[in-house]
């Protein structure tokens, strides 16, 4: 048997060690140029709240390069406006497939393709684009396969589904009828959100929303019937 000398573990170990500090130091670095923010901005204030943080969580994404929840955080911060005008019922001039913040949430997915939020940032953003609506829709399904329910991915989930003309697609819809049946069920203060999503809605969405919420909650049907022109 050959045994190493008492000066070769040494090494081994001294190396270890560096290699051991050096990346705490990395981990620790970019923890501290991380900014706190919530899980995902649910309405315009949240959104300009997470909007102020992009430099901060741009710095935390570059130092941590490979950590895909850094880059999450990083294209909420980047996307934070779009997102926050879209929940509140407006229509955004979402960033192209080609800017900065499309890529930065395209690079968040690529990193930590089991984060929905992510999926949920690209498809807002694909949605915007007629050409690439079954672009869109495979996004949008990838958040739901990711997080078939989330409160704070619902407003905006929401919103992109209720506009969106693949809303015809099936899957899509069992998974937002399930969204909407959780709402209506057990978080009755998120119902503002399918308020909002029912007003903005496109042609198709208004009709799936209306046979949805006829099963799920016809009194809440009738109140938006009787608030939309």
């Amino acid at each position: 048997m050959t045994f190493q000398s008492p000066t070769s573990v040494r090494s081994y170990a001294s190396i270890f060690a560096i290699v051991l500090g050096l990346q705490a130091a990395w981990l620790i670095t970019a923890e501290l140029a991380r900014p706190k923010l919530p899980f995902f901005p649910i309405n315009g204030t949240e959104a300009q709240a997470a909007a102020t943080h992009q430099s901060a969580a741009a710095i935390a994404a570059g130092i941590g390069w490979p950590r895909g929840s850094l880059w999450v955080d990083y294209a909420i911060t980047a996307n934070a406006a779009v997102a926050g005008n879209m929940e509140d019922g407006s229509i955004p001039n979402a960033p192209g497939a080609n800017d900065k913040p499309y890529k930065t949430a395209e690079t968040a997915a690529a990193l930590t393709p089991a984060d929905a939020r992510a999926w949920v940032l690209l498809a807002m953003i694909t949605a915007q684009t007629d050409s690439k609506d079954s672009i869109a829709l495979a996004q949008l399904k990838m958040s739901y396969y990711t997080s078939p329910y989330n409160d704070a991915l619902f407003p905006l989930r929401i919103q992109i589904a209720a506009r969106s003309p693949s809303i015809a697609d099936d899957e899509l819809q069992s998974f937002v009828e399930y969204e909407l049946g959780m709402v209506v069920r057990h978080r009755p203060t998120l119902k503002r959100s399918i308020a909002t999503a029912f007003r903005a809605a496109s042609p198709a969405g208004r009709h799936f929303l209306e046979s949805a919420l006829a099963k799920l909650d016809p009194k809440l049907l009738a109140e938006l019937r009787a608030a939309t022109p």
